[in-house]
């Protein structure tokens, strides 16, 4: 299954970057079952607050939504219930899955910005929220390294370090205290309680393994090249949530066209889990 970063529904309505004749294999393909495409609530939330503070975007956001749409997408439970799953190992059915479909193709179906009105203010009042949850989370996990890393952050200042201190910094995410941490602090945020049996845990923390080594690449951006998660980069924050769909046990694999951010980052680090968009066409619309 591939999960899709919502740049992909931009371009898949980009005759450019998705000729029609390419989209028509697409749709081909997943009509007659050999393709099967998935979002989560992060691209359903980041569409409608997209058209919601520039309206000028509606027309490509409607275009790709309409093109994506037509390729009967899988629609994914939140981050949160995604942490459960992973704790409680099952899935298990979300009443709120029906709600980002129906978020999917009010907008599928609209003429204008407005007629997407109805679901605007709580997909912006979600992002403020995941995003808010992110900024506390990066708190948390720097405060645990170094505290004066924690508190540069919190003033919206670099935190670019020195050689020592990065070796420092790769040597304690390499570390199984802060492997540990990580685990609890994600199921904490679920509202989830681990279980004693070292058995699930061990396999718990295989399934957040690549949701942890993109809160990593996150941190030695930040400690290496001086990247702050700020305003102008919103992606960086809700990106991270796409990785919890991964695990060592599935098939899924991520389509994004990001290059430079942290998911280009995360698919030359696991080319086998993250594809880029122009190498899934020439994969998949053949």
């Amino acid at each position: 299954m591939y999960i899709v970063d919502t740049n992909v529904v931009y371009y898949l309505g980009d005759p450019d970057r998705a000729p029609a004749a390419r989209i028509a294999r697409l749709e081909g393909r997943a009509a007659d079952g050999h393709l099967q495409l998935a979002y989560t609530p992060i691209t359903a939330i980041e569409l409608v607050t997209r058209i919601h503070e520039d309206p000028s975007a509606f027309t490509q956001v409607n275009r790709g939504v309409k093109s994506f749409m037509q390729l009967k997408p899988k629609h994914l439970c939140n981050p949160d219930q995604r942490v459960q799953e992973i704790i409680r190992d099952f899935a298990q059915p979300h009443r709120t899955t029906a709600m980002w479909h129906r978020i999917m193709t009010e907008i599928e179906r609209a003429t204008e910005p407005s007629d997407v009105s109805s679901v605007k203010l709580k997909a912006v009042s979600l992002r403020k929220r995941y995003e808010k949850h992110h900024t506390e989370s990066m708190m948390r996990y720097l405060e645990a390294w170094d505290p004066d890393c924690h508190n540069k952050l919190a003033r919206g200042k670099s935190i670019r370090l020195t050689k020592d201190k990065q070796y420092k910094l790769e040597a304690f995410i390499g570390s199984d205290w802060w492997q540990r941490r990580f685990i609890e602090q994600t199921a904490a945020s679920a509202g989830e309680q681990l279980p004693s049996d070292p058995v699930r845990l061990a396999t718990i923390g295989k399934k957040l393994a690549y949701y942890r080594n993109g809160w990593e690449l996150l941190m030695v951006a930040m400690a290496k090249q001086g990247l702050v998660p700020s305003a102008k980069h919103k992606n960086d924050r809700n990106d991270l949530y796409l990785l919890l769909y991964l695990t060592p046990y599935d098939g899924n694999i991520l389509v994004t066209s990001e290059k430079r951010r942290i998911l280009g980052r995360f698919a030359k680090k696991f080319p086998d889990k993250c594809i880029d968009f122009d190498a899934f066409l020439d994969k998949e619309a053949v």
